[in-house]
């Protein structure tokens, strides 16, 4: 999952943070930037997007580049690609492995509410990949009730 993030944050500052009335050549000027990111503030008369973000900006970042997954094995500057992982157009292994991997690791055991909230999300997320995904819903803690 964190792979996939780098390149959601990455294009972050298009996406959210350019004047909602620029919709074409749509880039980030120094002064709003610096707005965001020294002062934590809105710029003055800036409005909202009023266009929905898609990946068409994420694939464009990703094919530029490109980045294998993996992790760094011993540390910093130890990165070694790792072919059992999804790259970042398999949303499918993507859902897979974060379900059956991740979500557990960080729950091994939840009950009551947490439990609940977590097959309630674990099912929204099966919905945004169903259609890459067919039949292959996960239930790290078995079907829900």
């Amino acid at each position: 999952p964190r792979y996939f993030t780098v390149y959601l944050e990455t294009t972050f500052p298009i996406n959210f943070l350019v004047d909602g009335r620029i919709t074409e050549n749509r880039t980030l000027g120094k002064d709003d930037a610096l707005t965001w990111f020294k002062t934590n503030r809105f710029p003055n008369d800036w409005y909202r997007t009023g266009i929905p973000s898609t990946f068409a900006n994420i694939t464009d970042v990703a094919d530029a580049h490109v980045i294998k997954p993996g992790r760094n094995m011993n540390g910093v500057n130890t990165y070694e690609v790792d072919p059992t992982q999804p790259d970042l157009y398999n949303f499918c292994g993507i859902y897979v492995d974060f379900a059956n991997r991740v979500v557990p690791s960080m729950y091994p055991n939840p009950t009551g509410a947490i439990l609940e909230a977590l097959q309630i999300n674990l099912q929204y997320l099966y919905d945004s990949v169903v259609d890459s995904c067919p039949g292959r819903q996960q239930f790290p803690y078995g079907k829900p009730q």
